[in-house]
């Protein structure tokens, strides 16, 4: 581990696969000593575009179209966009190389993303990517507002359909 920087479960962190590529970005699940020395990390595999297979980053391209941001901002925010994914691996912990954060990006407000930049080890995701089946999709349901999304209930009841309920303990009276 760099620095004797403590982690725990639910840090994301850097991980070096090789040095000539950048590190990978994962989230540790589960920490396992076999020793004093010895420690292996269960982490979730976050994907960034370009470790995505080509057919596949190009049937999901997306373009951040952000009033204010200048063309080189908004190459600097693709950047930090992340996918996703159920897979899981072990790594040793001298692959470690410091933390990072993750954010859902329905948790940035435009007015945030300037300082999104500016943070060289924070990233964002907003899908998700399944590698087994090359495919991407919304990690989180949306939700629709309006009339035509709501779900129309069944008159279970007529307007006059009801049952009266008596209970003798109560010796209620014909005014009643």
């Amino acid at each position: 581990m760099s620095n004797h920087q403590p982690y725990q479960i639910g840090d994301y962190v850097f991980v070096e696969e090789s040095p000539a590529i950048p590190y990978q970005i994962r989230k540790i699940a589960e920490l396992d000593r076999y020793n004093s020395n010895d420690v292996e990390m269960k982490v979730k595999c976050f994907y960034r575009r370009r470790e995505l297979p080509p057919d596949v980053a190009e049937q999901h391209s997306h373009v951040f179209s952000v009033e204010g941001l200048s063309e080189k901002e908004i190459y600097d925010l693709s950047l930090r966009e992340l996918f996703v994914s159920q897979t899981f691996e072990i790594v040793h912990a001298n692959r470690i190389r410091g933390k990072c954060n993750v954010i859902m990006m329905e948790d940035v407000v435009d007015e945030n993303l300037v300082d999104l930049i500016r943070e060289n080890a924070t990233f964002f995701y907003h899908l998700s990517y399944d590698p087994v089946k090359r495919s991407i999709k919304s990690d989180k349901g949306y939700i629709r507002v309006g009339s035509e999304f709501q779900a129309t209930i069944p008159n279970l009841i007529g307007e006059y359909q009801f049952s009266f309920m008596f209970t003798p303990m109560f010796n209620l009276s014909n005014i009643q």
